[in-house]
């Protein structure tokens, strides 16, 4: 997933994945213009989906699901760009609601972030940008489940649905980008308090229930290092040597 001319923004490691590359409360605001080749809105209104719902959200991904997503010229150049302005998130999901399978098997990789209700986390989706990535962090009441399994980048900005829908809310639309070749624990993070400059810091320890914040990029490439890397989508990993 990750190509070399995009490596130094994910941290040195690299690795294979098993599949391409998810949550709580605000106010109103008008929504960002869309980024410059993602879906059309229709379409995706049209398609329905929810990670914060899971039957509804997976039963319309299966259906408008035609066939497997796969990694095309067209697809490849409909990523947005990372560029040095770039910023850097950390989005929780529980696995039993919105997997990383789950985004991953997504027509095209995407589906909206929706069903935020948290006012901190809502301006932390207001803020992103397109291109911006984001850690996929699975959540869960056991301690093994928590966990850092991938990455995602910001397809659409913030937006707001009609009425009725999940999107209602508002929400931003995220494109699978790669999985780690090791998910990185939130036990290995908190260990690393004392060592990654920032770390003490980082929400992801000091608040808990915070289920979207930013990440300062010591900590991503730390985190990113940790997890072996990834392989962008439609990329053969060179096990050639010379």
């Amino acid at each position: 997933m990750v190509g070399s001319g995009l490596a130094q923004n994910f941290g040195p490691g690299r690795a294979t994945h098993g599949s391409t590359v998810p949550s709580q409360d605000g106010e109103k605001s008008s929504p960002h213009g869309d980024c410059r080749q993602q879906e059309s809105s229709d379409q995706r209104q049209q398609e329905g989906r929810s990670h914060r719902h899971a039957a509804g959200k997976k039963a319309a991904t299966a259906a408008s699901k035609k066939a497997p997503p796969t990694a095309t010229a067209a697809s490849k150049k409909a990523a947005p760009a990372v560029t040095a302005a770039s910023k850097y998130w950390l989005l929780k999901t529980e696995p039993g609601e919105w997997s990383w399978s789950d985004q991953a098997s997504a027509p095209g990789g995407v589906g909206p972030w929706d069903g935020v209700r948290n006012h901190q986390a809502m301006n932390n989706l207001r803020a992103m940008r397109c291109g911006d990535r984001c850690l996929f962090y699975h959540s869960g009441a056991g301690a093994a489940s928590r966990r850092v399994v991938g990455v995602v980048e910001v397809a659409r900005e913030w937006y707001e649905g009609d009425e009725g829908e999940a999107t209602a809310g508002g929400a931003v639309d995220v494109r699978a980008v790669g999985e780690f070749q090791k998910p990185v624990g939130l036990a290995e993070i908190k260990k690393a308090a004392g060592e990654v400059d920032g770390m003490k810091d980082f929400a992801l320890i000091r608040q808990a229930r915070l289920s979207v914040m930013p990440v300062p990029v010591k900590i991503w490439d730390w985190i990113c290092e940790m997890g072996g890397g990834f392989v962008q989508d439609g990329e053969v990993e060179d096990e050639t040597e010379g």
